[in-house]
């Protein structure tokens, strides 16, 4: 449900800069995505962009750590509305077209980082094919869980599993990833999104006090009883959860352990 078209290798800077909406951009609904009834907005670029009713700010804060390596939605935010948008894949194509290796090795990552495991290649769920890429998105759930040796152990069994392009693929991503959080300049990157996503947290709590999110721009479709549910009964989290760890600091050691974790099965 979303595509990165930032450059192959960005800067921090780009990053950070690409997933606020500006202020003169304009956004208009469309419709209803078919499958969960979440209102679909476009801008005058013709650029669709969901609405993110689950976890927007938690999804905004991974997106973020992802950088531009792991095919996933870009998540934007537009602070006017304190709205949060997944922007959609240009063309969506069959699965059966996608370059397999690279989906798994996306996946093995995103299962180490954040523990998701809900995803299958056989399967279109949550995830969008486009050409031979495909973007995962709903990424959110499961936040850093307390690590054990009987997770690793599960990665390591699912590591071996891969091919080699595939292997190949994880310990490149892997080193991107590395790249931007290395060192003191990596520990201030994980610090600003950490900081934006949370500042992001409290303008879109701010905005649903005064009935901006849930009731506008347009009400979900009449026979979508999950969007309803989420936007009405349960009511969106806007919350960003760091999990069990207090501070950008120990979140960060958590983070690049994780990575450190991931290049150590090349050995």
């Amino acid at each position: 449900m979303g595509v990165e078209q930032l450059p192959e290798k960005s800067n921090r800077s780009e990053i950070l800069a690409s997933r606020v909406i500006s202020d003169s951009e304009t956004i208009k609904p469309v419709g209803y995505a078919s499958e969960h009834g979440y209102p679909i907005f476009e801008d005058q670029t013709g650029r669709k962009l969901y609405l993110v009713l689950q976890e927007p700010a938690q999804q905004f804060l991974t997106s973020m750590l992802l950088t531009d390596v792991v095919n996933r939605c870009q998540i934007l935010f537009d602070r006017r509305t304190g709205h949060f948008y997944s922007q959609a894949v240009e063309e969506e194509t069959p699965l059966e077209g996608a370059d397999k290796n690279e989906m798994l090795a996306d996946q093995l990552i995103l299962a180490n980082l954040f523990n998701i495991r809900d995803r299958d290649f056989r399967v279109l769920k949550n995830k969008s094919p486009s050409g031979l890429k495909v973007y995962h998105y709903d990424i959110a759930a499961n936040f850093f869980p307390k690590y054990s040796e009987e997770n690793e152990q599960q990665v390591r069994e699912e590591y071996k599993g891969l091919t080699d392009d595939a292997r190949r693929m994880v310990g490149d991503k892997v080193d991107r990833l590395k790249e931007y959080y290395s060192g003191p300049a990596g520990r201030r990157f994980v610090r600003e999104i950490v900081n934006r996503a949370e500042r992001a947290s409290e303008i879109a709590r701010e905005r649903q006090n005064e009935n901006a999110y849930s009731k506008a721009p347009i009400e979900p479709a009449p026979d979508s009883r999950y969007a309803t549910n989420i936007r009405y009964k349960i009511g969106t989290n806007f919350n960003v959860e760091l999990g069990t760890w207090e501070g950008e600091d120990a979140f960060y050691e958590s983070f690049t352990k994780r990575l450190d974790f991931l290049a150590s099965l090349r050995e």
